[in-house]
């Protein structure tokens, strides 16, 4: 997921395009800083100089400079995104950071509590829909209502996102750890039966 971060090792603010699995763990760097990690520990850049390194952004002379080009930089990824999702071509990583970039509420970056009772709000609001198909419709689920439900299911999956985002935690990921506890469960017989570690 694309987020402002400051190196770990120099101060230097830089942009996260993704997560590196070659980072020291809870150390992220800037392009610099992690070329030069990878130097001293025998690791591989995967380029030729840290300049060339996707995150790097230049020199920034002030907060402002770095804002503004964060900003430009969401809006860009937000707009290919759109252009996949158009597509059917939309991956949880992509649907993450486009969430990201239309998000607005206090504190957004540091405050998981807005997204979880967002999420709270929303799952009702999922209810509260399928409460009002079996008291007008019978139960019976009509072109009409199912759109409206795919809209709440959307607002559910926005606040998922954005708390896995607060969290600093990838949405595939997420998918793919569930998967994965799933399949195992399914191998073993445990898919039935009571408890999250069973």
């Amino acid at each position: 997921m694309a987020l402002s971060l400051v190196c770990q090792k120099c101060g230097t603010s830089y942009v996260s395009a993704d997560i590196y699995k070659d980072w020291p763990e809870g150390a992220p760097y800037c392009p610099k800083c992690f070329e030069e990690w990878c130097k001293e520990n025998n690791v591989e850049f995967p380029f030729e100089s840290y300049k060339d390194h996707p995150m790097y952004l230049g020199e920034k002379n002030d907060d402002k400079e770095m804002a503004d080009w964060y900003e430009e930089y969401i809006e860009q990824i937000a707009k290919e995104n759109l252009r996949k999702m158009k597509l059917n071509q939309f991956t949880f990583h992509e649907y993450q950071i486009m969430a990201w970039s239309t998000g607005k509420y206090p504190g957004m970056g540091n405050n998981w509590v807005y997204p979880v009772l967002g999420l709270g709000g929303e799952s009702g609001e999922v209810l509260e829909k399928f409460k009002k198909l079996i008291r007008d419709d019978n139960g019976v689920i009509t072109q009409e209502r199912l759109e409206l439900i795919k809209k709440e299911l959307g607002d559910v999956l926005w606040y998922v996102a954005a708390i896995c985002s607060e969290l600093k935690i990838e949405m595939s990921d997420v998918a793919m750890s569930n998967n994965e506890k799933l399949l195992d469960r399914l191998e073993r017989g445990k898919i039935k039966g009571d408890g999250d570690n069973r």
